[in-house]
């Protein structure tokens, strides 16, 4: 070998950091008669669930061409490594929102022999300074928060694309869980979800860790058998699955209106065209209380957070005593809401209160939540069970 050879192999290695990866994309790059090379401008993060992130230039070894601009993405095992089927799964349901919302994938992905897969995603420069929504300060959280809940109702959905499904409570919730008929009865119930993939730089917090439900949480939150007996109706579309604040990007300058325009996703590892339409507004609600709530707050301030993510009407309010997660709680959900025709949100409410159990569930498993902020989920989730039991049925 070469010295220029030789540095160029170690300034590749160095760069990707993990020799499996390595071995799997030179061996990749060798049958595609493709070479890959370090950028001008090295980047490399860690996701949240262990997934690696390396932007490359990869050029055809066959003919001249300009290099191109490509994120590797290294998606952990387990249902992480589902994301490059379900990301082509959303562009091709959705190809006009997913050219201006998502990134396109440039190769097909490539199978691991250790179980985890490798995508490749276009890198435009202006990715490398996108911020995530969990790096912004709250007040423009607010803002970027609800515009994406619009772009999420509006946009990715329309009144003439979504579905009308009925189920039993009880299996709307296991949906939402992500279980499997075979943990029914099981000591524990492992969450089938997995937390985010992604993380725009290391010193991000996401929540990182999924667990087992302690045995007959389920059960005791939301009342087993009486749950079997009673059905729900909720209105299903597309879903990104994970819609949390890390997994929103958006430019690194912005004034405090944010435009759908501005906004990408990431992380499509959960991705489903008929998922319950609550499940994206529950996950990005819990998500943007998390730091509140991890770090605890005054009764007061916890009450009415609590309320404004119970009640039946959303409404946005300018008391100079709200919490900063209480006015973003009634601003995404205003949002939502607002997005309905009447003959969706009569049903509405409902299947947001099982969505919003279901995500409490969710992160009383996390481990970033902390102790403070596990007992506040856990009192959420139980919260929103008695709502939805006391909810008065809809009368067609």
């Amino acid at each position: 070998m070469n010295q220029k050879l030789g540095q160029y192999a170690a300034d590749l290695d160095r760069h990707v950091g993990d020799s499996e990866v390595l071995r799997a994309l030179e061996a990749w790059a060798q049958d595609q008669s493709l070479a890959v090379d370090v950028p001008g401008v090295p980047w490399r993060r860690r996701g949240g669930s262990g997934a690696l992130l390396v932007r490359l230039q990869i050029t055809s070894s066959r003919r001249a061409a300009k290099p191109t601009d490509t994120l590797m993405k290294v998606c952990a095992q387990g249902s992480p490594a589902n994301e490059p089927e379900n990301h082509e799964r959303a562009w091709l349901n959705a190809p006009a929102f997913a050219g201006q919302h998502l990134f396109m994938q440039l190769f097909p992905p490539v199978a691991m022999k250790d179980g985890r897969t490798i995508m490749f995603l276009e890198s435009p420069k202006a990715f490398l300074d996108a911020r995530t929504l969990g790096e912004l300060p709250t007040t423009l959280q607010r803002e970027a928060a609800t515009a994406t809940i619009r772009l999420v109702f509006r946009e990715w959905n329309n009144p003439g694309s979504l579905r009308r499904i009925t189920t039993s409570a009880r299996s709307f919730i296991r949906l939402e869980l992500g279980c499997t008929p075979q943990e029914d009865d099981a000591a524990g119930t492992r969450i089938g979800q997995t937390g985010p993939s992604y993380t725009q730089s290391d010193a991000a917090d996401p929540v990182i860790q999924v667990g087992m439900l302690p045995s007959g949480l389920l059960q005791r939150l939301a009342g087993r058998s009486h749950l079997r007996a009673r059905s729900v109706e909720y209105i299903s579309g597309h879903s990104h699955g994970d819609l949390h604040l890390d997994n929103i990007l958006v430019p690194p300058t912005m004034d405090p209106k944010v435009t759908a325009h501005d906004i990408r996703l990431i992380d499509l590892s959960g991705y489903n065209p008929s998922a319950p339409l609550s499940r994206d507004l529950a996950a990005l609600l819990l998500s943007s209380v998390l730091s509140a709530v991890r770090d605890g707050m005054p009764d007061s301030q916890s009450k009415a957070l609590t309320h404004a993510l119970l009640k039946e009407s959303p409404t946005v309010t300018s008391a100079a005593d709200e919490s900063t997660s209480t006015l973003t709680v009634q601003a995404i959900r205003a949002a939502a809401v607002g997005c309905l025709d009447p003959f969706h949100r009569q049903i509405f409410h409902k299947q947001y209160l099982l969505s919003l159990l279901s995500q409490s569930l969710l992160y009383t498993s996390y481990s970033n939540v902390g102790r403070s902020g596990h007992h506040w989920y856990l009192n959420l989730g139980a919260r929103a069970a008695d709502a939805y039991t006391e909810a008065q049925p809809y009368s067609k």
